[in-house]
């Protein structure tokens, strides 16, 4: 009797442990299907967001060209860097459209992994895949809105440059007279002019403009000077979008 007893304790203890485990993995399923929706949201939302960016930057370099195409430039100088600063702004929104569609094409992807975890036998897999898709989609996002910050940047550059006067010439020396006998002789006099580098690093408060503090001012972050943004190609000596404090101070 008391085997009997015994034997059947030990299959109620068996059949309560694989119910608590169907129960913890049914629980675990639909905390993976809850999650997987909520990336695939999410993801949806970004792309969305990169899309907008996208279009401020198209519209930006749209802008641009028309501003340099004006023929508007108040010198020689100016319509050089409006010229520049056009081409800058059209990179930038390419770059903006393509991160644009990448974006989408990872809220696709979220999407295809939140519909796998929501009938697929395995949705603790399919969330994770959703999950590395999603965070895809915010990268590309992220990207896309700072192109279209960069594109911005530019157009409000094309415009300030048309505006910008070329530097006055150096004035030439004063023929020398002639001197009086007992008179020295008179020496010519040279000017000089300073490299619009070194003239606006002693203007410029290059930590207070550096908004990352990466120690590269980017066009963005130089937005608010408008003499910088002006110069701001000129500055760039190695050409690669950003300017050091070397860069500013006049060194290569």
């Amino acid at each position: 009797m008391n085997s009997r007893n015994t034997m059947l304790a030990i299959a109620v203890t068996i059949a309560l442990g694989a119910a608590g485990g169907a129960i913890a993995q049914t629980q675990s399923q639909v905390d993976a299907r809850h999650a997987a929706d909520l990336e695939a949201k999410s993801a949806v939302n970004e792309a969305n967001a990169a899309r907008k960016s996208a279009t401020e930057a198209q519209e930006a370099a749209r802008s641009a060209a028309m501003t340099r195409d004006s023929n508007s430039a108040a010198s020689p100088t100016g319509a050089a860097n409006a010229n520049y600063q056009a081409y800058s702004a059209q990179q930038s929104s390419s770059a903006a459209q393509s991160s644009a569609h990448d974006a989408a094409s990872a809220a696709q992807a979220t999407q295809a992994a939140q519909g796998a975890a929501a009938t697929g036998a395995n949705p603790v897999a399919a969330a994770s895949e959703a999950r590395e898709s999603a965070n895809a989609a915010r990268n590309a996002s992220a990207a896309s809105a700072d192109a279209s910050a960069r594109a911005q940047a530019a157009s409000e550059a094309t415009v300030q440059a048309t505006t910008a006067q070329d530097p006055m010439p150096a004035q030439q020396p004063m023929p020398a007279q002639s001197p009086a006998a007992t008179a020295p002789a008179q020496q010519p006099v040279t000017i000089t002019s300073s490299e619009p580098n070194s003239t606006l690093a002693n203007k410029v408060d290059f930590d207070a403009l550096d908004g990352n503090h990466d120690g590269m001012l980017s066009r963005r972050e130089v937005a608010p000077d408008v003499e910088l943004t002006s110069s701001f190609a000129a500055i760039d000596a190695d050409h690669n979008g950003q300017i050091s404090k070397r860069e500013l101070a006049g060194g290569k």
